[in-house]
């Protein structure tokens, strides 16, 4: 498995901004300790074998534990295996993006 990136560091908070922004989606997102969504997401495990409860949760207690943490994918193996080398930033990607969208979908 290869992880296929730039290679430059992002957050999962700052990658969501990043692609919300560049299709003019304000993103406001709520800071809430890790102890506290984790309650939450348990709540909601629970509520889902109720008749009338999710039976896909949003939040999880898994998904709340991931995006609490700040996590970044390394190339390194896809370097060294495959030669692999960036060749645009995370901006210039998410504006391809955008673009195709426009063109595409819209």
């Amino acid at each position: 498995i290869y992880n296929i990136t730039n290679g430059s560091p992002v957050t999962l908070k700052e990658w969501i901004s990043q692609v919300l922004e560049i299709f003019d989606r304000p993103f406001k997102p709520e800071d809430v300790s890790e102890a506290k969504a984790k309650r939450i997401a348990s709540r909601n495990d629970m509520m889902r074998v109720l008749p009338f409860g999710n039976k896909k949760p949003e939040l999880t207690r898994f998904t709340a534990g991931y995006v609490a943490r700040t996590m970044t994918l390394s190339i390194e193996k896809a370097k060294q295996k495959l030669n692999y080398i960036p060749k645009i930033s995370n901006q210039e990607g998410f504006e391809a993006v955008r673009k195709w969208y426009i063109q595409n979908i819209l």
